[in-house]
């Protein structure tokens, strides 16, 4: 068995030829580095791994003369910009809460000391709004986010965010995951990895995920080339392709004059005002007018690929071309089910696996109640069936509608219709309930109305 065999064979959990600790922890090393480095999730997908020498400037697109794309770069994309930032702002402004459990029962657990870095500020300079919305920044452009974790003198954690282009993930001489950080003054240092809060995105491979940027590199790029075609068409006045015919007796220097002064008075915001061509000059246009390359419809096409890239409706990022009254609630359903909720589950996941490995009671969940409410009038109507099968009590709905129980826990009683009542399995007759014994309504000031039977 040669070292391949037996890389693949730890990996599949599989015993190695030798039962020896070395040369097992050689193999897994070797099964790693293969699956990261040769051929495997690490390669093979049209773009190198970002060298860790100045990866900001070394992102590029082909050598065919397109826009080079960077994360920095993509962002002045108006889709990209749009995509991300709603994104982002919509996962920050989710409440993220502690959770304890016991048994089937879930409540929150504000005692718990990661519920304050979660839910309030995760450190002294950040509110959390701000700690995830970078964070989600960070993933969505470079695919990656992190954050340092440190302990003040009191032992309380801080969370503080560390920049993706300085950053590097390999495996080490003993098969765990190293961290090496950049940094501005202090050069390369590797840093703990129990003391770096990582969360990959897409394509993670054991070390980060792929940059959504570098996926689309391509898209992105067609998009930055028609708004600087757009820039340049409005900022000159007129394309390239005019050809202008003058009398041969023109000189070179009365061509200059002529070229200059067509150029002054047909740009910026003079480009469509009128004029006057002296004798003999004739206008040749020889390139596709705009209307007929359809440059207006590239731009929204690539508006919507790009939406497309990260996952977006059109709707959130202002293309309003599909969008009715009827639909629009529930695509921002859709939204949340499939663009929010997947992020949100996976920063769930990393909190869990990396800030509480050993804690089997406590998780960290986002708050996604009040995104998936939709349409008012079938929400209450859905839940006033529950309420009158027992399903719901008072307390339980107002909670969905985000307000406070009734005190004294008078809501706190189900209700069943007097219709109603056990099916019998057959061995015991059939009881009807006893009429006194039902709850009675409350009245509008929240007591119990006098009961009134006849």
């Amino acid at each position: 068995m040669n070292i391949i065999q037996r890389a693949f064979s730890a990996m599949a959990g599989g015993t190695p030829e030798s039962a020896s600790d070395a040369e097992r922890t050689a193999n897994v090393i070797a099964a790693k580095r293969l699956m990261a480095y040769e051929g495997g999730y690490g390669g093979g997908h049209g773009f190198d791994r970002v060298p860790f020498n100045g990866p900001v400037t070394w992102w590029a697109g082909p050598d065919d003369g397109s826009i080079r794309v960077t994360p920095a770069s993509a962002l002045t994309h108006d889709a990209v910009w749009a995509c991300v930032r709603v994104l982002s702002e919509d996962v920050a402004s989710l409440p993220l809460k502690v959770y304890e459990r016991d048994g089937d029962n879930r409540t929150a657990a504000p005692d718990h000391p990661l519920y304050e870095v979660l839910h309030d500020f995760p450190n002294p300079d950040m509110s959390a709004f701000q700690w995830r919305e970078t964070m989600m920044g960070h993933a969505l452009t470079w695919g990656n986010c992190y954050s340092e974790k440190v302990y003040d003198r009191a032992g309380r954690l801080q969370l503080w965010p560390i920049a993706p282009d300085r950053m590097d993930v390999r495996w080490d001489s003993k098969g765990r995951k190293a961290f090496e950080y950049l940094s501005p003054t202090e050069g390369r240092r590797t840093l703990d990895p129990a003391t770096v809060f990582h969360v990959p995105g897409l394509g993670y491979d054991g070390l980060k995920g792929y940059s959504p940027v570098t996926m689309a590199r391509m898209t992105i790029s067609e998009g930055l080339s028609a708004r600087q075609f757009a820039d340049g068409f409005w900022r000159r006045g007129m394309p390239s392709s005019v050809r202008w015919e003058v009398p041969d007796l023109w000189d070179d220097a009365t061509r200059k004059r002529f070229m200059d002064s067509e150029r002054e008075a047909h740009s910026g915001a003079n480009a469509f005002r009128s004029g006057v061509l002296p004798p003999g000059v004739k206008p040749h246009v020889v390139t596709v007018p705009l209307e007929d390359a359809q440059f207006l419809e590239t731009r929204k096409d690539n508006r919507t690929i790009v939406a497309g890239w990260f996952r977006v409706p059109p709707d959130k990022i202002g293309d309003l071309t599909h969008a009715t009254f009827s639909n629009i609630e529930q695509q921002d359903i859709n939204y949340t089910k499939y663009s929010i909720r997947p992020w949100c589950v996976r920063f769930e996941a990393a909190i869990r696996l990396q800030l509480m490995p050993d804690d089997r009671r406590h998780s960290a969940e986002f708050v996604l109640d009040g995104l998936l409410r939709g349409d008012s009038v079938a929400r209450a109507t859905s839940n006033n069936i529950q309420f009158r099968a027992g399903v719901l009590s008072q307390d339980e709905w107002r909670a969905m509608e985000n307000r406070n129980a009734w005190p004294g826990g008078l809501g706190d009683q189900p209700f069943v219709s007097a219709d109603m009542v056990a099916i019998p399995d057959g061995s015991s007759p059939l009881v009807l309930p006893d009429m006194t014994a039902q709850p009675v309504a409350m009245n509008g000031n929240g007591a119990h109305a006098e009961a009134t039977r006849r």
